[in-house]
């Protein structure tokens, strides 16, 4: 970037800041050099990055981010990579766009992570993250497949009103809190199979246009799936509901299938329509 007035250096900062009256194509023209940032990160720097583009491979893996990073309203250009990095302050990439794959594998976030309102047109891997904080992502969009497999989320998840159009797995990971996913879209279905939620899960509406599969998945106080629209049905087999269940109402367009399923409370499904077969074969409630 040689727009210098933007831009601040100092032993402990690497700042840019673009202003809100620059057109895209003056920020494609002046891009910033993920190596820069890198850089700054490894040298122990806090990063703040509002409003800009950044160019090339942005590669952290393995490294030990002491310092917080934030990178707000911004183009990611280049593939992103920061498998196995820990993050010891907050992470804020709120209201940026990921334009080629992101990979977050085995990253470990000591405070929050804040996804609010980002877009991911690639893939964007989450398997085995640890978040000791809060996942912030809500409004986000999700263009192809997302994973979160074998995740660790020690607090809460908040993806309130975000869209899933790729395959959206959340399989076998562990949220030590409440699931919060109302007026979520998954366009091609999600995997909640063998998830661990220790507090409650609220689907309060959420639309799967895919299948849904919550088999074997443990909730460990109250499911909420009022309003919720299963167009290719959903699977419930063998999940544990320690609370109240509710889906009043709800509406399966193909199979449901509660086999095995075990309620501790109060299963409500005033108002729910079942297109096709509806499976309650040995479910404890």
């Amino acid at each position: 970037m040689n727009e210098t007035a933007n831009k601040e250096v100092t032993p402990s900062l690497l700042r840019y800041i673009c202003p809100d009256n620059w057109s895209d194509q003056k920020k494609e023209a002046n891009p910033i050099d993920a190596e820069e940032i890198v850089k700054a990160i490894n040298d122990g720097k806090e990063v703040e990055i509002i409003n800009a583009v950044i160019k090339g491979p942005f590669i952290l893996k393995s490294v030990n981010v002491e310092s917080e990073v934030l990178i707000q309203r911004t183009k990611i250009r280049g593939p992103l990579d920061w498998s196995y990095a820990t993050f010891k302050r907050v992470l804020n990439l709120e209201n940026s766009i990921f334009e080629t794959d992101a990979t977050f594998k085995a990253v470990t976030v000591e405070k929050d992570i804040f996804l609010d309102n980002v877009t991911f047109l690639g893939i964007a891997a989450f398997s085995d993250i640890t978040v000791m904080g809060i996942f912030y992502s809500r409004s986000a969009t999700y263009k192809k497949q997302s994973v979160f497999t074998e995740g660790n989320f020690k607090k809460r998840i908040e993806l309130n009103k975000s869209k899933f159009e790729g395959k959206a797995d959340f399989g076998s990971a562990r949220i030590g809190s409440n699931a919060m996913f109302a007026e979520a879209e998954f366009k091609e279905g999600g995997s909640f199979n063998g998830a661990q939620i220790e507090g409650s899960a609220f689907f309060n509406p959420a639309t799967f246009e895919g299948e849904a599969n919550f088999g074997s998945a443990r909730i460990g106080s109250t499911a909420v799936f009022t309003g919720a629209e299963f167009k290719e049905g959903g699977s419930f087999n063998g999940a544990q509901i320690e609370g109240s269940a509710f889906f009043n109402p709800a509406t399966f367009g193909d199979e449901a299938n509660f086999g095995s399923a075990r309620i501790g409370s109060t299963a409500v499904f005033t108002g729910a329509e079942f297109k096709e077969k509806a499976s309650f074969n040995r479910t404890q409630i």
